[in-house]
């Protein structure tokens, strides 16, 4: 199109690849119009000109994947525009260790399992939260990874650890995606014709959040609330916010509820105890056996006596008590 006029058209343009990433990109540019002269349309190509390291985009797209990668684990990229790579973005933080890791992926086969173990059994990695005021004198963005930042789980792995952790995910791989329950007045707010208002939540949405159909009219309120990023935008990095919705929804959401409930049957049948009974002791084993689920460590003596002076009040259940467990910090960050 003759300076971008939609009316006037010179003809074909045909396919072609960065000559800024692949100056001899002849070979690439074939292997495109042969996948594309077979019947294709040219992705086939396009995919051996984005993983060829010699001719190709293949050692960017390498540092652009370990990068990413890097920034799940540890809630920043090397390089912190994970969006731009190009002049205007920021330079990485450790040049090394970018190309080190891009290096690895190739030589592993474009596999990323191993690039996660390798980042995940660091010594980096696996850091505790240890303040150190010298440290932070020389580096006070910790951008060389001095020391561990907690890490708030996304709204997809929050909802899932909510289901693991009451014992009612259904780990089922495949198939098609799943609408969960959500409330009307949301619905309404969307497409009423596109979400059906009529789910009854059980094992077939108790899915694992990857499988959760998303629809850009329509946007599910718990994954909204913890700040899963709208679908209309590209975003390289998840906003953060902390505001009150997201305490109030924990509280008073009907799903979180209904899982508190099973929550508290599996706490119940784990530590064989009898929640009528008014001994100390069937409190305690229900009160432990609830931390080693929810947080896969043992409750402190405070804890075991905030929850045993709880659950022995009147009008106060099990359920009450797993609820709160499931509204703490705590289940709701990675450390």
């Amino acid at each position: 199109m003759s300076r971008g006029d939609v009316e006037e058209k010179e003809g074909d343009v045909g396919s072609g690849v960065l000559t800024v990433l692949s100056p001899d990109s002849s070979d690439i540019t074939n292997w495109i119009r042969e996948t594309e002269n077979k019947g294709g349309d040219g992705r086939q190509g396009l995919a051996r000109w984005l993983t060829d390291v010699d001719k190709g985009a293949g050692a960017l797209l390498a540092r652009v994947i370990v990068n990413r990668l890097w920034q799940h684990h540890f809630g920043i990229g090397l390089v912190k525009t994970s969006n731009n790579f190009g002049s205007v973005g920021d330079r990485p933080t450790n040049q090394d260790l970018l190309d080190w890791l891009a290096t690895e992926l190739i030589r592993e086969g474009w596999r990323l399992k191993p690039i996660h173990k390798l980042i995940m059994t660091s010594a980096t990695y696996m850091q505790s939260t240890e303040w150190d005021q010298k440290r932070h004198a020389i580096d006070p963005e910790n951008n060389l990874h001095w020391r561990r930042h907690p890490r708030r789980l996304e709204a997809e792995i929050l909802r899932d650890s909510i289901m693991n952790t009451a014992g009612t995910l259904n780990r089922k791989l495949y198939g098609p995606s799943v609408k969960p329950w959500v409330s009307s007045d949301a619905v309404k707010t969307g497409s009423t014709n596109k979400w059906p208002t009529n789910v009854k939540d059980g094992p077939e949405t108790w899915r694992r959040s990857i499988y959760v159909f998303m629809r850009r009219s329509m946007r599910v309120p718990f994954f909204e609330t913890f700040d899963v990023p709208d679908a209309m935008q590209s975003r390289g990095l998840r906003e953060k916010t902390t505001v009150p919705t997201q305490a109030l929804l924990l509280l008073n959401n009907q799903f979180v509820r209904q899982q508190a409930t099973h929550f508290a049957q599996r706490v119940i049948a784990a530590a064989k105890a009898r929640p009528t009974d008014s001994k100390p002791e069937e409190w305690r084993a229900i009160v432990e056996e609830a931390y080693w689920l929810a947080f896969s460590r043992q409750a402190t003596d405070t804890e075991i006596k905030l929850g045993t002076e709880l659950m022995a009040q009147e009008q106060q259940t099990v359920e009450n008590f797993c609820h709160i467990l499931l509204t703490l910090n705590e289940f709701a960050y990675v450390d």
